[in-house]
């Protein structure tokens, strides 16, 4: 009985696993959610590459704003806004369908792209006046100013942009 206590061995404890070389599936996993993060960035990036020109004509809606708000220069600071939002419309849409629209058709085709009636009906209807009254807006109380603003900031954030853009070397002729 007591020689079968003197063969006892201390118990083996297995090697600790290490963290490299890792496993082939944690490899595969890793290797795949850098592809995904690569192309969301490069997503990202074409997004946002894409809205440049309505974060500057928001940019420049600023300046236009405080000309409209301006009894002084409220006449000019309205054709600013058409022509600004003429711009938008040339860098979303092809040139051929924007460039000679004018009047009720102009916006017609702002209120089509938005999917409201913002110019037709709405605050943006001193924007059809812009080219054959010669004083337009002069009437204007400073609560309809600021619904003017609003309705242009509204239509360059929220138009939605054609499938196939223009194209760049046609925008620039």
């Amino acid at each position: 009985m007591y020689s079968s206590l003197t063969n006892l061995r201390d118990i083996v404890e297995p090697a600790t696993i290490t963290w490299w070389p890792p496993a082939s599936g944690l490899v595969l996993l890793c290797i795949l959610f850098l592809l995904w993060a690569m192309v969301a960035a490069l997503l990202w990036w074409r997004h946002w590459q894409r809205n440049a020109y309505r974060r500057a004509a928001l940019h420049d809606l600023t300046a236009i704003g405080e000309q409209v708000r301006s009894p002084q220069t409220r006449t000019a600071g309205i054709r600013q806004l058409s022509v600004l939002l003429k711009r938008v419309a040339l860098a979303a849409y092809p040139r051929a369908e924007v460039a000679s629209l004018t009047g009720n058709k102009w916006i017609a085709f702002l209120d089509q792209h938005i999917s409201a009636d913002l110019f037709i009906k709405g605050p943006g209807q001193v924007l059809t006046a812009t080219m054959t009254e010669p004083n337009p807006g002069a009437d204007l109380t400073d609560s309809d100013c600021n619904g003017i603003i609003q309705a242009v900031r509204r239509w360059i954030t929220g138009h939605r942009m054609e499938d196939n853009p223009a194209d760049p070397a046609e925008a620039g002729a």
